[in-house]
């Protein structure tokens, strides 16, 4: 996560010339990489403690509404750099 935060960071401040983004891929997909550390800090660990002190059924369902959260951010994020390498490609 810590890469995918950083390299995000380094394409939407830098924009390199062989990436060929558009700033707003650029942004949107840093947006997503923070967006998923901002969930994973606030709702994620915080299930995986409360899971690690005993099994709660409740705190399960969250933590699986959360990884789908974080699973939707990171495939999105995922199809914005392949959007950004393509239009770097053509």
């Amino acid at each position: 996560m810590s890469v995918e935060l950083v390299g995000a960071l380094v394409v939407a401040a830098g924009q390199p010339r062989d990436v060929g983004a558009a700033l707003a891929l650029a942004l949107a997909g840093f947006a997503c990489a923070f967006a998923t550390w901002v969930i994973t800090g606030l709702a994620a660990v915080p299930a995986h403690t409360a899971l690690g002190q005993g099994f709660d059924a409740a705190v399960h369902r969250r933590l699986l509404r959360v990884d789908r959260a974080r699973t939707l951010l990171w495939s999105t994020h995922a199809v914005l750099a392949a959007v950004m390498v393509a239009q770097g490609a053509g």
